[in-house]
């Protein structure tokens, strides 16, 4: 199947889920073929081959082609393919595939499942899930409630791939203090997991310092210019695409990672239609072997058996 396929994407005019990039009922209601003079295009009654403007006055060219009217909805369609990158229309136009369009296939992808442990945390789902798919893989949301017991049950896993202590989340739900104790307690124990998004301050700094290596960073990344931002260069990022804003900016970013030796790994918000799809996909072309917060939908359920995708990690 080719890998356009597998990008799901909405009518471009009618915003509706579709396959096609144009929709069967906008093209039948929008691009219906009509008569059109031969020589400039526009639409004339059936059976003229040349209007009258042509006849009396002949433009200095002999022939025009016209799919579609330059007017709505066309008109917004063309601006938006020539200057707001509709990468999935010109691929379509073009007849490639992002992965070829890139120069590189689609890869198995490995992800990790994201939580939190609760309030008062417990290890409880991480067993569930470990006893269902053993080779499963953990990024997980800490707080200032985590014990050493609790800490180095999860290390005793071996499953831990990510910590996220969600140190810049300002003014939100999961916004989590600044917590120097915890952040020396989990680096410690979990000597092998990566420390996302911890906050930076007088206290923690100190701390991360033997760990920068190992540190890396989310809520703040939005641009290249954010990650050339950072108080030491990154080994690693995640390069959450929702956070970009446009293919540009986020393809600038890949281009960066590359060409400075950091790596990517991908994450979402949310995505549960065909956003999750489309992050899976990046993920498979861009960083496929990373710890990737892009499980299938079911892993953000409660544990359960016979989910898809479940042969380990990737």
């Amino acid at each position: 199947m080719p890998l356009r396929a597998l990008l799901p994407t909405q009518c471009a005019v009618c915003l509706g889920w579709a396959r096609e990039r144009i929709c069967a009922d906008c093209r039948l209601r929008h691009a219906a073929a009509k008569a059109r003079c031969r020589v400039c295009a526009i639409t004339v009654p059936n059976q003229t081959m040349v209007c009258g403007a042509c006849l009396h006055r002949p433009p200095p060219f002999a022939r025009s082609i016209a799919a579609v009217d330059y007017a709505y909805p066309w008109s917004g369609l063309v601006a938006a393919f020539k200057f707001r990158a509709a990468l999935d229309l010109a691929l379509r136009q073009a007849g490639r595939s992002l992965g070829e369009a890139v120069g590189c296939g689609p890869a198995p992808v490995e992800f990790v499942v994201s939580m939190g442990l609760g309030s008062p945390p417990s290890t409880e789902r991480v067993h569930a899930w470990l006893a269902l798919y053993p080779s499963l893989r953990f990024k997980l949301d800490a707080s200032s409630e985590w014990t050493d017991e609790l800490i180095d049950e999860l290390a005793a896993t071996g499953a831990v791939d990510s910590v996220d202590f969600k140190g810049h989340y300002r003014g939100t739900t999961v916004e989590t203090p600044p917590d120097a104790d915890l952040y020396r307690r989990v680096a410690e124990a979990l000597p092998d997991a990566w420390l996302e998004d911890p906050a930076l301050t007088d206290e923690t700094t100190p701390v991360l310092d033997p760990h920068r290596t190992r540190v890396t960073w989310d809520a703040v990344i939005h641009s290249v210019e954010d990650i050339e931002g950072l108080l030491w260069p990154p080994r690693t990022v995640n390069v959450k695409p929702s956070r970009f804003g446009s293919i540009e900016r986020l393809f600038a970013a890949y281009d960066y990672c590359e060409e400075h030796g950091i790596g990517a790994y991908g994450g979402g918000q949310w995505e549960l239609g065909p956003g999750r799809g489309q992050i899976q996909l990046l993920a498979s072309l861009f960083h496929p072997r990373t710890p990737n917060d892009v499980a299938p939908r079911g892993f953000n359920l409660e544990p359960r058996p016979g989910l898809a995708g479940t042969g380990g990690p990737g």
